[in-house]
């Protein structure tokens, strides 16, 4: 965890690299740049308590140049591990967890963003005990265009 001087006790980020994997831009693995440059696009456009923001973008200086996003650490763990401990939330922590997400699916939607993985596997908690959405790897924004630069 990467955390600033200025920062607030519960605030602090991870380097995560795209997909979890070295972003291989030959011709074979077209898919995985896409992935990665819309998951870039739709973190720099979020600003919502329910969702994980980017703070900033590297670029290893090796010639493989695999690229690190730099977004909100949630030391919470998943919503799916979570779960897997209690078997079944209560009614209250159900409708807590649920209203924060359809929040942030109402968000995500206004902004153009097709969030099409979720999942108690991609859904985090942070310090506090809300949950955030992400990764967003299979995301898309509307009409956009992919471009291998942009990262």
């Amino acid at each position: 965890m990467l955390r600033g001087r200025d920062s607030p006790p519960d605030r602090g980020w991870h380097l995560q690299r795209p997909g979890g994997s070295r972003i291989d831009p030959a011709p074979s693995r077209p898919l995985q740049v896409q992935h990665a440059i819309s998951e870039k696009r739709v973190l720099e456009v979020l600003n919502h308590p329910f969702c994980n923001s980017l703070a900033n973008v590297f670029s290893d200086p090796t010639p493989t140049g695999d690229v690190h996003l730099l977004i909100d650490v949630c030391m919470g763990g998943e919503l799916f591990a979570l779960l897997q401990l209690v078997k079944c939330f209560s009614f209250k922590p159900a409708c807590f967890y649920a209203s924060c997400v359809a929040s942030a699916l109402k968000y995500l939607h206004l902004q153009g963003i097709a969030y099409r993985d979720i999942k108690p596997e991609n859904l985090v908690i942070d310090a506090v005990g809300y949950p955030k959405c992400g990764p967003f790897r299979p995301s898309s924004l509307r009409a956009t265009e992919h471009s291998h630069s942009d990262l």
